[in-house]
């Protein structure tokens, strides 16, 4: 069995300590003499985080981050950490590894198997339309739907037009 291991957090030198397996841990303080276990909380994402506190400042960090610039060289300074086995809890340092944001989205589409949320919607567009486009919008009896798709846009974007939140001047 694989020994834990701790090292200072990284910015945090002598206030708190992560392990090797993901525990992070607050360094003694002048009214107790022990290390403490800091509470993990788990996030929208399903990230486990902690709260850590420097000159009076409190941050929200991720313990993820927190294991891997303690524990794996990032030589070619790759800004993400992929968890290997998929698991957003599974905080060890075997199963980090440090990522481009392409090779962690090639990870997570064929090695995780993951698809996009929406599949169904397309992505909206940042498109401008003409001044013909959009008196055309506001006189079809189409759906909005079938009007965004025609248009390459959301629905959404239709219904501003039509209910003349964009494009008021028109």
């Amino acid at each position: 069995m694989d020994n834990e291991v701790w090292r200072d957090v990284v910015g945090y030198e002598g206030l708190y300590k992560v392990s090797n397996f993901g525990n992070v841990r607050s360094a003694p303080k002048k009214t107790r003499y022990e290390e403490r276990d800091m509470t993990k909380s788990i996030g929208s994402e399903g990230y486990l985080h902690v709260h850590l506190r420097k000159d009076g400042k409190e941050s929200q960090k991720l313990v993820h981050r927190l294991v891997a610039e303690a524990f794996i060289a990032n030589d070619d300074n790759k800004p993400q950490v992929n968890h290997i086995d998929g698991n957003k809890q599974n905080n060890n340092v075997k199963n980090l590894e440090w990522v481009t944001r392409s090779e962690n989205l090639l990870h997570a589409y064929r090695v995780l198997k993951r698809t996009r949320k929406f599949d169904y919607m397309p992505r909206p567009s940042r498109r401008r339309f003409t001044k013909d486009q959009i008196i055309e919008i506001r006189n079809s009896s189409k759906s909005q739907s079938e009007l965004a798709r025609e248009y390459g846009t959301v629905q959404h974007v239709i219904w501003c037009i039509v209910n003349r939140k964009t494009y008021q001047e028109i």
